[in-house]
């Protein structure tokens, strides 16, 4: 234990997504577990503790501390507040005074207080900040000024989303002062690398871009279960979208498609099912929209599954039709690895994982056009069961994005980047061996 590099990792999110198991990627990792002491702050809400406890079983637990920190800002509350079935000029007027409080620094100021003290309680040799986006959440920021104050020796920061472009001189400061402090940058993505250095001038030489990589997740449901539990027949062509129902998300669309589908080929139609498996708040617009469209015999609302991993199993096309908001989606992967055959938008890490018409179809996100081009490709793929992508994006997954690969190459970075010699010769030396 004494020459274990001591990790603290740092995320903070109102909801639990992929960004969130990407740091569990990292904890239940065995090369990483075998050569740090960890630590983990997460935000203390109800869902994001309830993942928790459903993400580690009791081993998974052991030599880790899992710690809730009570974290202050707008995303819980706004979150909250969108999911509540009021008029939207009442959503607005009851998040003013959450605004003024936070544009006033109290939040900062608070989640400050508290990142000092854990530092200085668990003084870790490395910090890893894991961000949704940048600039994402901002006490992922306020971590980094925290981990200056009490003079940590490396800090990591990875950055799971595509920034964007800012005049806001204020965001311009902070920007300076992250790529000034952060010792390394980590992003799943070429096109995330780029958008960090073209839009929020960090340091190229900084930037270090790892694939990102997922926990293969042992199928617990056959095929046939869950269509026996959902009534849907054997001989169906099922569907499946597994994600937040988000805007973002582009589940509008696949249902605009279904519905061309039916004027278009409605035999094809007659042989659709689509699992939207998440929850969010578009839940119920959707479902408004399902039923205008008349499709509650074609769309099946399965809510959060922590074995999401059953039903993206059971399905015959994964459809992934984001507009936003994503980098290297680790449900594509996911996909991949189950060796299905996947219909995905094509933009920033998408690209990356998916070679396409080779390990999938990828179409553009142009959203005058999207229901239409969706509606296409599925009724192609539907009546082509027979291609290879399917098993093309099998091997590309474990080629490209395996957990063992992810974990080496972190913990390298770690490596290269301590400033505590003595103590990193040591494990690279167990490494090497």
């Amino acid at each position: 234990m004494g020459n274990k590099l001591k990790l603290f990792i740092y995320s903070d999110c109102y909801i639990y997504g992929g960004s969130e198991k990407l740091v569990s990627f990292i904890i239940k990792n065995n090369i990483i577990k075998d050569n740090c002491q960890i630590t983990f702050a997460f935000r203390n809400h109800k869902i994001y503790r309830e993942a928790i406890d459903k993400e580690y079983n009791q081993e998974e637990k052991k030599g880790v501390v899992l710690l809730p920190v009570p974290i202050l800002s707008n995303s819980t509350f706004f979150y909250k507040i969108n999911l509540l079935k009021i008029p939207s000029f009442l959503k607005k007027t009851i998040k003013i005074p959450f605004f003024i409080i936070d544009k006033l620094g109290f939040f900062f100021i608070f989640n400050l207080l508290v990142q000092t003290y854990l530092l200085l309680k668990f003084a870790p040799d490395i910090v890893h900040v894991n961000n949704g986006g940048y600039p994402g959440a901002r006490s992922c920021n306020t971590m980094v000024v925290a981990a200056k104050l009490m003079r940590v020796s490396t800090i990591v920061y990875q950055i799971n989303n595509i920034t964007f472009k800012t005049n806001n001189i204020i965001s311009k400061y902070v920007d300076r002062y992250i790529n000034n402090h952060v010792d390394c940058f980590i992003t799943a993505s070429k096109h995330s690398k780029k958008k960090l250095i073209e839009d929020r001038r960090f340091d190229s030489e900084k930037i270090i871009q790892i694939p990102n990589t997922i926990l293969e997740e042992k199928v617990t449901k056959s095929r046939r279960d869950i269509l026996t539990e959902l009534r849907i027949d054997e001989a169906d062509f099922i569907l499946c979208n597994i994600g937040f129902l988000l805007k973002s998300k582009g589940q509008k669309y696949l249902l605009e498609a279904l519905d061309f589908i039916r004027t278009q080929d409605p035999l094809c139609f007659e042989k659709l099912n689509l699992l939207l498996v998440g929850n969010g708040e578009e839940e119920n617009d959707l479902k408004r929209c399902v039923d205008f469209l008349n499709l509650k015999k074609q769309v099946h609302f399965l809510g959060y599954q922590s074995r999401s991993v059953n039903y993206l199993n059971c399905c015959d096309l994964f459809v992934f039709p984001s507009i936003s908001g994503e980098d290297m989606p680790l449900v594509i992967l996911s996909a991949m690895n189950l060796g299905k055959t996947i219909l995905a938008s094509d933009f920033a890490g998408i690209r990356e994982e998916i070679e396409d018409n080779k390990s999938g179809v990828l179409i553009s996100t142009n959203t005058e056009t999207l229901s239409q081009t969706l509606a296409t490709e599925i009724m192609k793929l539907y009546h082509n069961k027979q291609h290879l992508m399917g098993d093309n994006a099998k091997v590309r997954y474990n080629d490209l994005f395996s957990n063992a690969i992810y974990g080496k190459k972190i913990l390298n970075i770690y490596n290269s980047f301590i400033k505590t010699k003595n103590l990193n010769s040591k494990i690279v030396e167990r490494i090497i061996d």
